[in-house]
């Protein structure tokens, strides 16, 4: 698989997350945390959340205050609630929300874009122009893009669109792209050149 074969489209979609920290008077004592972070997507988390560039950002921010802590696992879709049902100190990233919790700063940055083979010839300028094509994204994606993405392709819309879908695991959802069952891909540029080698370097593409 060669990297030339993606072809960049016009339409760039740009979103911040937020790590969120329940704050529990209980964990006061106890300097070993457990954190809820999402399945790997390199080079964010890489090996089961054993490092990566949310794992360190999250380290040296609690360092600071002379924490460590501990990783669970789970879909992007789930860890809104994970501290709640589960009695997690934190989890992250995720959108703010008007729930009486504690939510830290903006700690990092996804660029997402959408992206479609060359030899496909399709031309996206907009975000509308995505409609009534087959897509793949990652786990409420609909949410995170915008209102205008968020009314076309969201499942509560008056007409969902049966061509989009979402997938938990961001490695399917680039193995989908390249398989040829998507006409188009809708994730972070280090997310998709990392899955993407992977694939290169194991499939022999």
């Amino acid at each position: 698989m060669d990297n030339k074969l993606i072809k960049l489209l016009q339409i760039t979609i740009c979103t911040l997350f937020i790590f969120l920290l329940y704050t529990n008077t209980n964990y006061s004592d106890d300097k070993d945390l457990v954190i809820g972070l999402t399945y790997d997507i390199p080079p964010y988390i890489i090996d089961h959340a054993s490092y990566g560039i949310e794992i360190d950002v999250i380290r040296e921010a609690l360092k600071y205050k002379g924490y460590s802590f501990k990783t669970k696992q789970y879909s992007y879709g789930q860890l809104t609630d994970v501290v709640t049902k589960d009695g997690l100190d934190g989890a992250g990233p995720v959108e703010k929300k008007d729930d009486g919790t504690y939510y830290s700063d903006y700690f990092i940055a996804f660029k997402n874009f959408a992206f479609t083979k060359k030899g496909s010839k399709l031309k996206i300028n907009s975000i509308v122009g995505l409609k009534g094509k087959s897509i793949v994204a990652w786990q409420n994606a609909y949410k995170d893009l915008g209102p205008e993405f968020e009314s076309l392709f969201s499942p509560n819309s008056a007409s969902p669109d049966k061509k989009y879908r979402e997938i938990a695991d961001q490695s399917k959802q680039v193995e989908m792209f390249w398989n040829g069952e998507a006409d188009v891909i809708v994730i972070d540029e280090y997310i998709m050149i990392w899955f993407t080698n992977h694939l290169d370097n194991n499939s022999g593409r």
